[in-house]
């Protein structure tokens, strides 16, 4: 099945009234200044009411401790390590979890069943979509392999 959604930031369907991401608080942990607030204007845009910055996992691991997020967009690599463990923290939770990264391979989605993988470089439509298309597999009900794959 195709989706039909199409999103440009750019022109003036990202100001009309629907927003694919309404009022979703979203987590990025990007260390590439230029990439997060590119990501950040293409999520409020999209809708998102809150979004949070961070640069690398030290910070992610606090913001997630301290605040509530609809969805998370993590690049692998950061200076501090890989996000691979908050990537299965969230989604063992039940957040929605997009890896955004030029270092994804296909093992890592075969390791991380759930989470959507969103490859650099990716347009703002590619992105939003990766992100309904974790939010939306979220809704499926836990799978026992799934399961005994995080675990």
């Amino acid at each position: 099945m195709t989706s039909s959604f199409s999103f440009d930031a750019n022109s003036d369907a990202a100001n009309s009234p629907q927003k694919p991401l309404a009022d979703m608080s979203m987590l990025i942990v990007e260390d590439q200044f230029l990439v997060a607030v590119g990501i950040e204007k293409t999520f409020r845009l999209a809708g998102a009411s809150d979004v949070t910055l961070v640069g690398n996992m030290e910070d992610a691991w606090e913001a997630v401790a301290n605040e509530h997020f609809d969805a998370a967009l993590l690049d692998i690599r950061l200076p501090d390590g890989y996000s691979f463990p908050l990537a299965i923290e969230l989604f063992s939770k039940g957040m929605p979890v997009v890896m955004h990264s030029g270092h994804a391979e296909i093992y890592h989605s075969a390791r991380l069943p759930g989470v959507i993988f969103c490859p650099k470089p990716a347009t703002p439509a590619e992105i939003v979509r990766s992100v309904l298309k974790a939010k939306q597999f979220m809704l499926f009900p836990e799978s026992p392999i799934l399961e005994e794959t995080l675990h």
